[in-house]
């Protein structure tokens, strides 16, 4: 990732427009800011969400609150929660999909 031509802003992220994403069940908000090819958003997925398909680009996230199950589609699956971190690359092998049981909120850039 590269963060040329990026000018300074403060985000108020209240004020930007949560648009509504539907997973096979439940459903997601997520306000986003981009940047030439930086994507940032915060997202929010209401109790249940299970995402509808396996997503191959890679993030940063840090979970604000809540958590959520990461499944690779090899099969291996994990639990992230409010303070964790993670890092994925753009790279075929890291398709994963998200559950959440309870709810999440996260900060990711991608």
């Amino acid at each position: 990732m590269k963060l040329n031509d990026v000018p300074f802003e403060l985000i108020d992220w209240k004020k930007l427009e949560a648009k509504e994403v539907k997973g096979i069940t439940s459903k997601a908000f997520w306000r986003t800011k981009n940047f030439n090819d930086v994507r940032i958003r915060i997202i929010e997925k209401l109790p249940g969400y299970r995402a509808d398909h396996f997503c191959k680009k890679g993030h940063i996230i840090y979970i604000i609150e809540g958590s959520m199950e990461v499944e690779f589609e090899n099969g291996m699956k994990f639990n992230i929660g409010a303070g964790e971190s993670l890092f994925l690359s753009d790279v075929e092998e890291n398709g994963h999909s998200t559950y959440t049981e309870k709810g999440v909120k996260y900060f990711i850039i991608d």
